[in-house]
């Protein structure tokens, strides 16, 4: 249960901090797209500007299109910054504390994991649910690292 345990909070661990690092980037992103939108303007006609492609084509290209200009122009730079930076922290902490072993209390590295993944579920809102699964893996920890001892 141990090994499992290890391996779930891992996973999910490091998939929050792909997932955060890539809020962070997307935060940077829209904050230049906000600070000079006529350059992500130019560049969205020139990507749209084909005169030979398809009716089918045009709305295929409209449809990234529009993600674009919804993600430049209703991102929160500071609340995406600020849960991106803070989940790439927990998960983190998760990993390295799902593989750090101390003899004398094998209790305390498990339930510190589990400490960050309830925070990192509760606050970074964009990834809960990973942090869930992660929360779960390091209970399973937890558990067996009490059973040891």
């Amino acid at each position: 249960m141990r090994k499992a345990g290890k391996i779930v909070a891992t996973i999910f661990a490091l998939a929050c901090l792909v997932l955060s690092t890539f809020t962070v980037v997307l935060a940077f992103a829209s904050k230049s797209d906000q600070e000079n939108p006529e350059n992500s303007a130019g560049e969205m006609k020139q990507v749209t500007a084909d005169d030979n492609a398809t009716e089918s084509d045009q709305e295929d290209i409209k449809t990234p299109t529009d993600a674009v200009k919804f993600l430049s122009e209703d991102v929160d730079f500071g609340k995406a910054m600020s849960r991106g930076s803070v989940g790439c922290i927990l998960s983190l902490v998760i990993v390295v504390s799902v593989f750090v072993n101390v003899p004398k209390w094998p209790f305390l590295p498990p339930a510190i994991a589990s400490v960050a993944a309830i925070g990192g579920a509760i606050y970074c809102t964009l990834i809960t649910w990973i942090f869930v699964i992660a929360l779960i893996g390091t209970v399973l920890v937890m558990v067996a690292s009490l059973r040891q001892s």
